[in-house]
């Protein structure tokens, strides 16, 4: 059976959605279209936490970005073989786009841009093709394969080239070494002090749990579906698990490793940016608020909600496993 019609316009108000509307109409077919150079991976929080790979591609002489959803994105383990649903194809600026699409509007939900880079089609055939993923993040080959059906495709790693991940942090959470009036600083950020308990999200492909800090207890029975949330990350993070059983929810407020990369000797400022382009907030998962220099404000704001008080964190801190001085907690 051939795949259905689809069509990007037809699903989206643009007086509504930030979404770029199309230049062109119609989809064009992968296995024959000329290939472009650009390839964009986004994360969408609709429904459900899935992802979007898009392939820069023409149609007749405007560059449009043929699309695959894939529900866990792309593998990055030989043998796993990944389903890959071919959607409408999108505008080229759909690439640089990230937000929020509201709510009662098609795949209303936060987008984050996942990965982006340049690509090169090594095969293109009808129903196939292998492509190679310069990225950021991403970096081998993989195959796209249409099943028999015509409807659903499958995505296989055919050579990963980002080369062997360095070793898990998997020591004890850092906490603050001491405790402080309210203070202004530029230097340092702030956040709200969280009630629950602490515990690294361990995001890994190889490696998927919760470990609770304060006993290594894994803390992954009873919490399927926020362990579901995290498979797709590949990162460990630091972070607060609260909730009644079977609803549990996990704010991360650091993050200690990412594809394959140790970021614990890089600054609190940086993994604090990676952390926010990471994590796409929605359902079970999401990240802490963190304001730098206003530590007055955001402790106010927080005994406003009820909370017990604030963490600073030093701006230029390396993450140190146990209580450091450059984390200081404040209540007033």
């Amino acid at each position: 059976m051939a795949e259905q019609p689809r069509d990007y316009a037809a699903k989206r108000s643009f007086d509504e959605t930030p979404e770029p509307p199309p230049e062109v109409s119609g989809d064009v077919d992968p296995g024959a279209a000329v290939p472009g150079k650009s390839f964009v991976i986004h994360q969408h929080h609709a429904r459900r936490l899935h992802f979007d790979l898009r392939l820069e591609m023409f149609n007749g002489r405007t560059p449009v970005l043929v699309s695959w959803a894939v529900p866990k994105n792309l593998p990055i383990e030989k043998g796993v073989r990944a389903l890959a649903v071919h959607v409408e194809d999108h505008p080229f600026e759909y690439g640089g786009f990230s937000g929020s699409i509201p709510a009662g509007n098609y795949g209303a939900g936060e987008v984050r841009i996942f990965d982006s880079g340049t690509y090169e089609l090594t095969e293109q055939s009808p129903g196939k093709l292998t492509f190679r993923l310069m990225g950021r993040r991403m970096k081998g080959v993989w195959h796209l394969i249409q099943t028999k059906g015509g409807k659903d495709w499958l995505v296989i790693l055919r050579a990963w080239e980002g080369g062997p991940p360095e070793p898990l942090p998997t020591g004890p959470v850092m906490v603050p070494g001491r405790i402080s009036d309210a203070f202004d600083d530029p230097g340092w950020a702030f956040e709200p002090r969280l009630e629950g308990r602490r515990a690294l999200a361990v995001c890994e492909y190889r490696t998927t749990g919760l470990l609770f800090s304060d006993s290594q207890e894994n803390a992954v029975s009873g919490m399927e579906k926020l362990h579901e949330r995290l498979v797709a990350l590949n990162a460990v993070m630091d972070g607060v698990i609260s909730g009644s059983p079977g609803s549990e929810s996990f704010v991360a407020v650091d993050l200690l490793y990412l594809d394959g990369r140790d970021l614990t000797e890089e600054p609190y400022s940086r993994r604090r940016e990676l952390l926010e382009k990471s994590v796409v907030p929605g359902g079970l998962l999401g990240s802490s608020t963190s304001i730098p220099g206003s530590g007055m404000a955001v402790l106010k704001a927080a005994k406003g909600l009820g909370l017990s008080g604030v963490i600073a964190k030093k701006l230029d801190s390396t993450y140190q496993p146990g209580p450091s001085d450059d984390w200081v907690e404040i209540h007033g």
